[in-house]
């Protein structure tokens, strides 16, 4: 039976979802040069993939946001996986030789010879990582006791 209770919940819970995933995808695509702006360019090709990623991870975490939203007391290891997996999804959408960290730490040749060719493999990381991360949050949300008096 679905009461106004339900009703209210799944809604207020359903926009902290969407309204994080608008903002994580913001948050990474404007700084990595995938959304244009005229604070941020791209010297290297948008590929596919990069829009996948930046997609597809930010649905994932704006799911894990509202889940995190709902049930608060989950363990630090999807905590952990949610943030490492934002973080590599953003170096592997982001473009490397643009980033002047990298390039001071690391060198051009680096970043192009090691990093540049993994870029794919580092953004299917960071995907697995957070559904990890969701797994251990649905996990201890089903094992919740005060989210089952709700």
């Amino acid at each position: 039976m679905i009461t106004k209770r339900f009703f209210t919940r799944k809604v207020k819970y359903t926009g902290i979802a969407l309204l994080s995933f608008f903002l994580f995808l913001l948050m990474f695509g404007i700084p990595t040069g995938l959304i244009n702006s005229p604070w941020f360019s791209r010297m290297i090709e948008k590929s596919v993939s990069d829009y996948v990623f930046l997609f597809l991870n930010s649905g994932l975490l704006g799911i894990y946001t509202a889940l995190h939203y709902y049930e608060k007391h989950a363990g630090k290891n999807s905590e952990r996986l949610a943030t490492g997996g934002g973080v590599i999804n953003f170096l592997a959408i982001s473009c490397p030789i643009c980033n002047k960290i990298f390039v001071a730490v690391l060198g051009v040749s680096v970043i192009v010879n090691y990093i540049e060719p993994f870029r794919f493999w580092m953004g299917l990381l960071s995907t697995l990582l957070i559904i990890f991360s969701l797994g251990f949050k649905i996990k201890s949300i089903k094992h919740c006791q005060s989210c089952k008096k709700e």
